[in-house]
This record gives structure tokens, C-alpha cells and sequence, in this order.
């Protein structure tokens, strides 16, 4: 009976029709809810979420040529498979999402997702699929998942940078290519990983940052505070342990954890 409800709910979206079998009218997708927890804890500033994006004409973002009221009806429809017991929500989304971003762990305020749709992610229990939130960018459906673990919030890092002509802020005095420039980030990546290897002596020499002679120290840093690519990098590490090459728009860096 359920395969054929399945079946039934597909060729409605297919169809120009999907208008409510009792109403005959279209709903409306719930706007944004404000945020409330069960317990009254705050909320998590990360969470993990799965998203279906319909897009229409005039939505940010979007080259549907759908019109607002079939992006309605294909958005409710979808939303209802997606509650459906058993529901495949990853099938649903290559199928039907109008996004190529499937699965994503955004922090509240990144704009990763619009921020009117926030309050309705952070709002689902783990399992829990939204009914659509309208969007500047189109109609979201969430479905929440586990929690990311989030590591530590701050972290203290060293780090030797290598700049390349035209990086950011690099030195007028710099004239090596991107490409040299990633070719002696791997050498300095092995001189500072050898056994015994002087990571403040190597920073003096080979560094291009304003922190080489203090052992490229940034000092304790927190999330959001740094280029993303530096940020994931540093953020990964354990406590002493030392990335590879990390690019970013100020050129290639060697980062140290040191606490």
C-alpha cells in the first residue's frame, strides 16, 4: 500500500496539477518559525542538515523557469515524499534539488543557507523534514542529521608562510610564480617535519609572513576569525602536529597547532 501511495505522490509531481484533493487550492510553504528547543538550552551554533532547493523565475540564485505557484506545488509534494515513512531523502534530492549542495553543517549567521530559513533548520529534531520555507533563493526543505562535532572553538597556531606576485599582501619584493611558490611550501613542509627540525629557525628563514621571526606565532585564534582554507586546515589538526601545504589568497602555509 505504501509503494503505491510512493507511486501515486510521484505522478502528481509530474503532473500539472498538485492542488490539495480536498481543498483544490495550493498551500502556502510555512514561513520561517522562531527558534525554541525542547529543553530550553541554547542552540547549537553548527548544525548538520540535508536540503532540497526549488528554485522558480525571480528567485536569487536560481535558472528555473518553474513559475512561483508550480515551484509552490513541486516544493509541498516533494516535501511530502520526503516525510513519508522510509523516505529516501538523498534519492529525493539528486532527483529533484535545484541545488548541487546536498549535504552541508552551516553556522548560524554564515548565510550558508538564507537566513530566513535558519530558525526552521535549527528548529528540527535529528530525523525531523521541514515542510518548505519560502526564500529569497527559493523554497527549502531541511531534513536534520546528528550534530557535527564542532572540536574546539580556539586553537593556538605558528605558521610560515610562502607568497607568491600577486598574492595578497605580498611583498613587492616577491617574484616567484604560484607554482614555485607551491613547489617550496612542500619543501619546507618536509624540512619542518624531519626529526629534530628547528621550526623557529626555519620560519626565520624561509617565512614571508610579518611573523617570521617569532616562529610565525598568530597567537590563540577562534573560528570565523581566519581565511576558511586556513581555518579548516588548523582547525583539523591535533595539538603539535603540523599540516601540509595549506593554499590561500595570501599564497601557501605551513600551520603548527600548539595548543
Amino acid at each position: 500500500m505504501k509503494n503505491v501511495l510512493m507511486l501515486l505522490a510521484l505522478s502528481a509531481l509530474a503532473a500539472c496539477g498538485g492542488r490539495s484533493a480536498t481543498t483544490g487550492v495550493v498551500r502556502t510553504p510555512v514561513a520561517a518559525q522562531p527558534i525554541e528547543t525542547a529543553t530550553g538550552d541554547a542552540a547549537p551554533e553548527q548544525i548538520a542538515v540535508q536540503i532540497i532547493v526549488v528554485g522558480h523565475t525571480g528567485a536569487d540564485e536560481s535558472s528555473s523557469t518553474r513559475s512561483l505557484e508550480d515551484a509552490t506545488r513541486r516544493a509541498e509534494m516533494i516535501a511530502g515524499l520526503a516525510r513519508a515513512s522510509g523516505a529516501n531523502f538523498r534519492e529525493l534530492a539528486t532527483q529533484y534539488s535545484d541545488s548541487p549542495s546536498f549535504e552541508m553543517a552551516p553556522r548560524r549567521g554564515s548565510r550558508v543557507i538564507p537566513e530566513s530559513a535558519e530558525d526552521t533548520a535549527w528548529t528540527l529534531q535529528v530525523g525531523e523534514v521541514s515542510r518548505p520555507v519560502a526564500t529569497s533563493r527559493g523554497f527549502y526543505i531541511f531534513k536534520r542529521k546528528a550534530d557535527p562535532d564542532t572540536g574546539p572553538t580556539q586553537i593556538g597556531v605558528r605558521h610560515i608562510l610562502i607568497a607568491y606576485e600577486g598574492a595578497n599582501r605580498a611583498d613587492p619584493t616577491v617574484t616567484r610564480t604560484e607554482e614555485e611558490a607551491e613547489a617550496r611550501a612542500a619543501e619546507v613542509a618536509q624540512l619542518v617535519g624531519a626529526e629534530g627540525a628547528n621550526w623557529n629557525a626555519i620560519c626565520a628563514e624561509y617565512s614571508d609572513g610579518p611573523t617570521a621571526n617569532t616562529g610565525g606565532d598568530l597567537g590563540v585564534v577562534g573560528r570565523g576569525q581566519m581565511v576558511r582554507s586556513f581555518e579548516r586546515a588548523a582547525f583539523a589538526l591535533a595539538v603539535n602536529e603540523t599540516s601540509g601545504p595549506v593554499r590561500s589568497p595570501f599564497g601557501f602555509h605551513i600551520i603548527r597547532r600548539h595548543q
